[in-house]
């Protein structure tokens, strides 16, 4: 007797589906958070959406998607019934003055939980990236540098994220761990001001002592340039000593790489800001430098920095900068990058920080 076996392919639905059934059911909580309810049914909805937040999150390892999604809809319900109590029982004239501050209130709020149930939406079906594969061969394994810069925090503080770091799930002789003291400098060592010095002397003693307990090189400089940039910059001598780095970003602005007349090389891998998502997915890229090659990490704040007339800076003007002052030493590109969005901004007040890291092949 044959017999013949098949397979029936099951796929997940289309995104014009998922789309439409996020959409129906948001509308259907926000047409249930508008049923008028008496105090004692009130009492009892709260009761109930507490009893259930309290079983999903005793669940989620068996539910999954199912809890997130329901605890984003139970989210969204009780936002939009605080929105409809405050849309139809609390807006009352009494008097011009009330009545314009207690709109702008009013706004204010509806603002805030628009802007809180479209992150809700965004989170209802996330994107899971699948990590590539590394190879079998461990010794084939990119090394990997984690830098952990610290000026004044406290000295528990920056040893319980050094030990998470040694903590990673990587082969320990290709993972490196390096605690970036700004707050040990020479120039802090040496402060005038002879309190200042002792805790600083003391501080970087206790630090170093803490980091080879756990293994983890320290790191420090002469002076404190640029900041915690200028930290970064003077620690990736160290952590990087090949042609071939592995780059990732977590939510970052694409990296650029400078190499002769060529157009800029944009790098994109990563991911997602950090801890944005409970199981974040990050991809990385080999990252191959020639001799010459300039490498600049900036931030948003550097090409969204605005002009009195709202005009951005823009990536374009960045690269400029960067092809006229690229044979300079690091530091003058720098200064040039700083003098020139300077300039542009005209002393308007900016609403976002400005870092510039920046890397050369020597």
């Amino acid at each position: 007797m044959m017999t013949e076996s098949f397979a029936i392919e099951s796929r997940p639905p289309s995104q014009r589906v998922q789309f439409g059934a996020a959409a129906l059911m948001l509308a259907v909580v926000a047409w249930i958070s508008s049923v008028p309810l008496a105090d004692e049914n009130q009492m009892l909805l709260s009761a109930g959406v507490l009893a259930a937040l309290f079983l999903l999150s005793r669940t989620e390892r068996f539910l999954g998607d199912f809890n997130r999604v329901a605890v984003i809809v139970l989210g969204a319900y009780l936002s939009l019934r605080y929105w409809m109590f405050r849309t139809t029982d609390t807006l009352t004239y009494t008097g011009v003055w009330d009545f314009v501050f207690l709109m702008l209130l009013y706004l204010a709020e509806s603002y805030g939980i628009f802007t809180h149930l479209v992150g809700l939406f965004v989170n209802l079906s996330p994107l899971r990236r699948k990590s590539p594969a590394l190879p079998a061969d461990v010794r084939l394994w990119p090394r990997v540098d984690v830098l952990v810069p610290t000026y004044n925090e406290p000295l528990d503080m920056v040893t319980l994220t050094l030990t998470a770091c040694t903590q990673l799930n990587y082969p320990k002789d290709k993972l490196n761990v390096f605690v970036l003291d700004d707050g040990g400098t020479t120039q802090k060592q040496e402060d005038p001001d002879p309190a200042r010095a002792a805790a600083a002397r003391r501080r970087a003693q206790e630090l170093k002592a803490a980091a080879a307990s756990l293994g983890v090189h320290y790191l420090t400089r002469e002076r404190n340039v640029h900041a915690k940039a200028g930290n970064i910059n003077a620690a990736l001598g160290a952590a990087v000593d090949t042609g071939q780095p592995r780059r990732t970003s977590a939510g970052h602005n694409p990296g650029l790489v400078l190499r002769g007349d060529e157009e800029p090389i944009h790098l994109s891998s990563g991911g997602l800001p950090l801890g944005l998502m409970p199981q974040g997915k990050y991809g990385s890229a080999y990252l191959d430098l020639e001799p010459g090659d300039l490498v600049c990490i900036y931030s948003d704040g550097i090409t969204e920095s605005e002009s009195p007339s709202e005009e951005e800076f823009g990536l374009d003007r960045l690269v400029e900068v960067l092809r006229e002052h690229r044979d300079r030493p690091l530091g003058e590109v720098i200064a040039a990058i700083d003098e020139v969005t300077t300039g542009f901004a005209q002393g308007r007040p900016q609403g976002d920080d400005q870092t510039v890291v920046l890397l050369r092949r020597q």
